[in-house]
């Protein structure tokens, strides 16, 4: 009975408190579907600076989209600053209308007169990259929301971790294996296809000889057939016989 009396006594409080917590479990579970809902909207645009795969003493700067949606409007801008904070050379600025998932652009940062990597970081520069793009994801007033980042790092740095660590050689050799394998795997296919285009000319060519050898026989064993029967006539007939003497 005294807890009756109690559910009574404090049922409006009760009744604020559950609604109060089913708001709160409600806002939630709309939180996380709006979430889930951009995080298929939203286009992982990444930059990162590396050697040259093809020529190591160049540095590249590659601007790839990660996805899982398509990048639009996408601005990309690097420029190279000296050691006293002076910009080096000219900023260079680059834009895309679209970046679809796996697209990258690729470029070769240098300023005049010094392109080398290792030249780069013994004058003490830095290089700065600014990207920025918008994607299916909109605000909660429903405008796009615009993306941006940047990437600041000195020369000097990318120079010692290019060629003074183990991540550059061990990150080649990784990439040489695989392209051996898929060499190796080509090479297989083609030694098939050409053994196969050899095994059906030899099928083709003893065809051909058999044929040949057929069709011979089939002339020696008609005129063999043909000597016989003029041989016959000639006996059997004393009058053709007595002709053929002089």
């Amino acid at each position: 009975m005294d807890v009756l009396k109690w559910l009574n006594d404090n049922g409006g409080a009760l009744t604020a408190v559950s609604t109060l917590a089913y708001i709160v479990l409600t806002s939630a579970l709309l939180l996380e579907a709006r979430a889930s809902r951009n995080s298929r909207r939203d286009a992982l645009v990444d930059a990162r600076l590396h050697a040259h795969p093809e020529a190591s003493m160049y540095l590249e700067l590659e601007v790839r989209n990660l996805g899982p949606a398509v990048a639009r409007d996408v601005v990309i801008e690097y420029w190279f600053t000296d050691a006293a904070g002076a910009v080096a050379g000219e900023r260079r600025r680059q834009g895309e209308l679209s970046l679809t998932v796996g697209d990258r652009r690729r470029f070769l940062p240098g300023t005049p007169g010094l392109d080398f990597l290792s030249a780069l970081g013994e004058s003490g520069y830095t290089i700065h990259v600014r990207w920025e793009w918008t994607d299916d994801r909109r605000r909660w007033v429903g405008r796009p929301l615009r993306h941006r980042r940047s990437l600041d790092v000195t020369a000097s740095r990318l120079a010692t971790d290019f060629f003074g660590g183990w991540a550059l050689t061990e990150s080649e050799l990784a990439t040489d294996v695989h392209t051996i394998a898929d060499e190796l795997k080509l090479i297989g296919r083609h030694t098939k296809e050409l053994g196969d285009a050899a095994a059906e000319q030899r099928r083709e060519r003893l065809a051909i000889a058999s044929s040949r050898r057929r069709a011979a026989s089939a002339s020696s064993a008609r005129g063999s057939n043909a000597g016989s029967n003029a041989g016959e006539l000639t006996r059997s007939d004393p009058a053709k016989r007595s002709a053929g003497r002089p």
